[in-house]
């Protein structure tokens, strides 16, 4: 049939079935970023932290909700993250990249 529109299902909208997960109050960097704003795995989410140097914040999956400003920061970076990325082998391995010129790797410990 000519003019018949490809899709079977022309207003079809969808929704995923599992629960939401949110964040509320990140303290991100709005703008200077090169690469990722932040990156997740199957067990952590790494936010870079806005205000001095290059420090982050890593949470659980399991810590949902707002973040309080007394987050225990990483900071090993003197310049500002760019970059952020998770081991796609080793779920507790984050790699961050700095304006300052320096790549760092972190482990993180269980629990």
């Amino acid at each position: 049939m000519i003019g018949k529109p490809s899709a079977k299902y022309k207003y079809l909208g969808g929704e995923p079935t599992f629960v939401k997960q949110q964040y509320q109050d990140l303290n991100c960097p709005l703008q200077g970023v090169e690469g990722n704003q932040l990156c997740a795995n199957s067990k952590y989410v790494a936010i870079p932290w806005k205000g001095g140097g290059g420090s982050f914040a890593i949470k659980g999956h399991d810590e949902q909700g707002r973040i309080s400003m007394n987050t225990p920061l990483y900071k090993g970076h003197t310049g500002p993250i760019q970059d952020m990325e998770f081991s796609p082998f080793h779920e507790n391995m984050l790699a961050t990249a700095s304006s300052d010129a320096t790549i760092r790797l972190w482990a993180m410990p269980e629990g």
